[in-house]
C-alpha cells in the first residue's frame, strides 16, 4: 500500500488540474440539476460534458439521470502557439514538496508560524501503547469547508495541496512530512541559533524536498520499473560521488498524459478495505474505503 499512496502523494506534488468556474459568480459549474436531471442546453455552458445515465444503470439508481462533468481550464502552450488544447497545471511541475508547502507564496505563508521556521499545527490526541490518550501535532485546520472534506465532519486540514483530505492514508502522509519539517527546523535552530525564521524554514524545506526526491528516485522508481529495466536504462542512482547529468535547458513540465493517465495507475492498487491495528499488530476493525473517503474523523 505504501507504493500506491506514495504515488498519489508525489502525483499531487507534480500536477493539479484546474477546473472551470463561473467567473461572474466565482462558483463551480453545474451541468445537472439538483435532483440529478440533465439540464437543457440553454441552462448549461460549453464547459459542460455531463454524462447521461440510463434508468437501467445497475449502480446509479434512484432516478439519477445525470452525472456532473466539467471541462478543465485550458492553458497556453509553452511556446504560445496554436495547437491541441492543453490543460492548466496549478502545481509547480517540479518534485519540490509543493503538496506540503503550497504552489504559491500566499499558500506557503498561510502554512507558516513565522517563528523558528516552523509550519503551523493543530493539537489532537493519539492513543499510546498503554491505550492512554497523548497530545499530538496535526496539520492546521481549514477556516472554511473544502470540497475535499466530508461536509459535517467538523475536521478539514490545511496543507500545501487541497487534496490532502481526500483519503485518510494521504492525510497521514502529509502529517508525517509536516512533523518532519518541524523536527528538522527545531534541530537547525538549535545548531544555528543565529539563523532567523526565514533561513531556518527554507533550509528545512530543502532537506525535506531532498528526502522526497531520494525516496522517489532511489526507492519508488526502481520498485515501480523493476531492477532490470532500471539498470538497462541507466536509471540507477550512484551511492557515492556526484552527478553532472542535470541539464538546465530541459523542459521540466509535466505532460498531461503523464499526470492524468500514467500516475493514476496507483488508484487501482488501493484496497477497498482499511484495517485498523493495535500496537500488537492485531486487527481490531475493518473499514470500507467508500464510507470513509474525505472523512477525517477516521484519522484519529
Amino acid at each position: 500500500m505504501a507504493m500506491a499512496y506514495w504515488t498519489i502523494f508525489i502525483g499531487h506534488d507534480l500536477s493539479h488540474t484546474a477546473m472551470s468556474i463561473l467567473m461572474k459568480r466565482n462558483k463551480s459549474v453545474s451541468c445537472c440539476s439538483d435532483d440529478r436531471i440533465e439540464l437543457s442546453p440553454r441552462h448549461t455552458t460549453d464547459l459542460c460534458m455531463q454524462v447521461k445515465m440510463s434508468g437501467e444503470d445497475p449502480f446509479f439508481r434512484n432516478n439519477i439521470r445525470c452525472m456532473n462533468y466539467v471541462r478543465s481550464v485550458p492553458a497556453l502552450s509553452s511556446d504560445c502557439t496554436f495547437g491541441p488544447k492543453e490543460q492548466m497545471n496549478q502545481a509547480t511541475h517540479y518534485l519540490d514538496g509543493s503538496m506540503i508547502y503550497g504552489s504559491s507564496a500566499k499558500r506557503t505563508w498561510s502554512l507558516r508560524t513565522n517563528s523558528g521556521g516552523q509550519l503551523l499545527t493543530s493539537m489532537g490526541f493519539d492513543i499510546d501503547s498503554q491505550s492512554e490518550p497523548v497530545q499530538s501535532q496535526y496539520m492546521p485546520l481549514e477556516d472554511t469547508e473544502s470540497n475535499a472534506c466530508q461536509y459535517g465532519s467538523g475536521t478539514c486540514y490545511r496543507a500545501g495541496d487541497i487534496r490532502a483530505n481526500a483519503l485518510p492514508q494521504l492525510t497521514v502522509m502529509h502529517t508525517l512530512w509536516m512533523r518532519e519539517h518541524n523536527r528538522l527546523a527545531k534541530l537547525l535552530s538549535h545548531v544555528n541559533p543565529h539563523w532567523d525564521d526565514e533561513r531556518i524554514f527554507h533550509e528545512a524545506r530543502k532537506i525535506v524536498t531532498a528526502s522526497i526526491q531520494h525516496i522517489t528516485y532511489a526507492e519508488w522508481l526502481p520498485a515501480l520499473l523493476g531492477e532490470n529495466y532500471t539498470k538497462r536504462n541507466g536509471l540507477e542512482l550512484s551511492t557515492k560521488g556526484y552527478s553532472n547529468a542535470y541539464n538546465e535547458t530541459t523542459d521540466p513540465s509535466v505532460s498531461n498524459s503523464f499526470a492524468t493517465a500514467v500516475l493514476p495507475f496507483a488508484n487501482s492498487m488501493i484496497s477497498d478495505t482499511i484495517s485498523l491495528y493495535t500496537e500488537g499488530r492485531v486487527i481490531n476493525a475493518n473499514l470500507s474505503l467508500r464510507n470513509i473517503t474525505t472523512d477525517q474523523l477516521v484519522y484519529y
